[in-house]
């Protein structure tokens, strides 16, 4: 069973983190392709990046809470992007070797069985289609604020690799994300026991991710807050 716990105030403060959205999203970019699912849309934070791509045709965002899908159609407008309220095991059989790419951004880890998950994803992709994930990393991090808001698990790149390739993917990229974030996560979510903020989360976004990012662009991490991993599909 999926469980996705939504608060208001997170949704808020995330909708402040342009320059992580943006970073993730060029990690990203280059493996959509023209039919994206985007799996969790929530309101459409990352939605709207993933609509800055002219290659994409057309967007189906997947999300199970009906108020939610609300908001969605609220903040999106774009033509080419539908919203759909479900899961993707619910629709599945509806989008059978359909996409280009699936995309999970800070979505797996509210999945219980996330190997059933990507084999939904599996049947979903057209033949070298991609699925595109991004999940928080080290379980060592794993909060009472995971927790609160239905995170199963945080991921290692160990585990991450073995589950797309027993999955039947090919993993053609897989790399740790934002250092600086594994103290940050730990001070405020571990030993303060705080909850995110906006005006917290808008300083971090303006301040630490553009020096951040210039950084990590230079240097592979060995370690980071989170990973970014494409899986390439091809037939069985």
């Amino acid at each position: 069973m999926t469980n996705f716990t939504y608060e208001i105030k997170d949704l808020e403060a995330m909708s402040k983190a342009n320059n992580y959205h943006n970073w993730v999203f060029d990690e990203l970019k280059n493996f959509l392709g023209e039919k994206v699912a985007e799996i969790g849309a929530g309101n459409g934070n990352f939605s709207a990046f993933l609509l800055q791509s002219p290659n994409i045709k057309k967007l189906i965002s997947v999300e199970p809470d009906k108020d939610i899908c609300i908001l969605y159609q609220q903040n999106i407008s774009d033509s080419r992007a539908e919203i759909v309220n479900g899961f993707l095991g619910d629709i599945k059989d509806n989008y059978s070797n359909s996409f280009n790419s699936i995309t999970y951004v800070n979505v797996l880890e509210h999945v219980a069985d996330d190997k059933k998950e990507l084999s939904y994803v599996y049947d979903c992709l057209k033949d070298e289609g991609r699925i595109c994930i991004f999940v928080p990393a080290l379980p060592f991090l794993y909060s009472e604020h995971d927790k609160s808001i239905g995170h199963f698990r945080r991921y290692t790149k160990k585990r991450l690799r073995k589950l797309l390739e027993e999955s039947g993917f090919v993993v053609e990229k897989i790399k740790y994300f934002d250092i600086v974030g594994i103290f940050t996560w730990f001070m405020v979510y571990k030993i303060l026991k705080m909850k995110p903020k906006p005006g917290n989360v808008s300083f971090y976004d303006k301040l630490i991710i553009p020096i951040l990012r210039t950084i990590e662009q230079f240097i592979p991490l060995p370690v980071g807050k989170s990973l970014i991993a494409i899986g390439k599909k091809f037939n069985k």
